[in-house]
């Protein structure tokens, strides 16, 4: 017999339920449904262990909230939160139309950057290496280095320049940049992950009594002046929980998944060492947007309230080779993901070139380092090492 026990609801909508309407216990079989109208005890506060979980204060997290929060007045008719209905239903739509705008902002800045920057940056970088291959290699594949050294007017130094700094020429350079890139996305991903999973665990409540879903540290359902400053979501109705799924969490995991092939196709195709690092921060603007929305668009009292309301999620009291298998899950989790940011950042310079769209050069052969090698370590050189020498560096009237 599992030693769960659900509580009766009244299905009559028009009445409240109160703490006499869960007097009547009973024991939940194991493997046995709760029938409509029931919630189980640990829903209510009778739970002795469990994680509270803060949300995210960005645009997606506003949304959470008032799909949880405000959306929990509108749907039960009922006044929980001493607030009059309008503004609960202003609440909502006002942070709605924001997370709609931050769908718009970040998904037009995805298509932008490919189109007005990407693509062009791919354009010249092909060409560029297509002419390396015309001019300088033999129709066997043979690099003509007599050819290289002897291009020196002014027009041959600018296009070496074009080639030599194009960061394919920079192998490991370029592997680690992505790395890191791929690596910051890895972050993002985890997190929409455990944002899911944080969802998904807290239980369920019944579509008929929305106000099941918050209750306050006190055990009530009605919050007052005296409550403290929490509020604990105990439950989901399928309803709210499925609204979050679709028009939060997909959305969110479609962005981060874009964003990052996204990046490592403007990286590689970024023409210069100096904007592969400018680009790399552009790329963090892009990420940060939903945040910047939060911080200007939402109000501060709203922002405060969002930070008393938490997912209060049951913890299950987990035997000493429970704990060590949960450990040694979450380490293999972190090993695969600590292998997938520096194995794929290098396959995909190395094997998935060949990939439309995302692909840059493909067929390369790595061959630019070669030829120049010696240009970029003459470029290098410094005219003037220190002040400490017999003469001055920078002689006046040496035309």
């Amino acid at each position: 017999m599992d030693t769960r026990v659900a509580r009766d609801i009244s299905r009559d909508n028009d009445e409240r339920p109160s703490e006499s309407t869960y007097a009547s216990l009973r024991p939940i079989g194991e493997g046995e449904q709760l029938a409509p109208g029931e919630v189980t005890a640990e829903q209510n506060g009778q739970e002795e262990h469990a994680d509270e979980i803060e949300l995210p204060e960005d645009a997606y997290g506003a949304a959470i909230f008032a799909l949880i929060y405000d959306a929990r007045e509108l749907l039960s008719g009922r006044d929980h939160d001493q607030k009059p209905f309008w503004l609960n239903m202003y609440r909502l739509a006002y942070v709605l139309a924001v997370l709609i705008v931050n769908y718009v902002f970040q998904f037009l800045m995805l298509w932008w950057i490919a189109d007005f920057v990407v693509q062009p940056s791919v354009h010249s970088v092909q060409h560029v290496y297509a002419e390396f291959h015309g001019r300088f290699f033999t129709a066997d594949g043979e690099f003509m280095r007599d050819t290289w050294d002897g291009a020196t007017s002014d027009w041959d130094v600018h296009y070496k320049k074009q080639l030599c700094h194009m960061v394919f020429s920079k192998f490991y350079f370029l592997w680690l940049v992505l790395m890191l890139w791929v690596m910051i996305m890895v972050i993002e991903f985890r997190n929409n992950t455990k944002l899911l999973v944080d969802v998904f665990k807290v239980p369920a409540c019944p579509n008929s009594h929305p106000e099941l879903m918050i209750r306050t540290t006190g055990g009530g359902f009605e919050e007052t002046e005296a409550d403290d400053d929490k509020l604990l979501v105990v439950g989901l109705t399928p309803f709210v929980r499925i609204l979050v799924f679709i028009i939060i969490l997909i959305p969110k995991f479609i962005i981060g998944a874009c964003l990052m092939m996204l990046g490592m196709c403007w990286l590689s195709a970024t023409e210069s060492f100096s904007e592969l690092i400018l680009n790399s921060l552009a790329l963090e603007f892009v990420i940060g947007i939903d945040d910047h929305l939060f911080e200007a668009l939402l109000p501060e009292a709203y922002r405060e309230d969002m930070k008393k309301v938490v997912l209060h999620i049951p913890r299950k009291t987990l035997t000493m080779q429970e704990q060590i298998h949960e450990d040694w899950v979450q380490w293999k989790t972190s090993t695969f993901y600590f292998l997938f940011f520096s194995v794929f950042s290098y396959c995909y310079l190395t094997h998935l070139q060949f990939l439309p769209v995302l692909g840059i050069l493909p067929y390369f052969r790595h061959d630019i380092a070669e030829a120049c090698e010696p240009f970029l370590e003459e470029r290098k050189t410094r005219l003037c090492y220190g002040g400490f020498q017999s003469q001055e560096c920078f002689l006046y009237g040496n035309d």
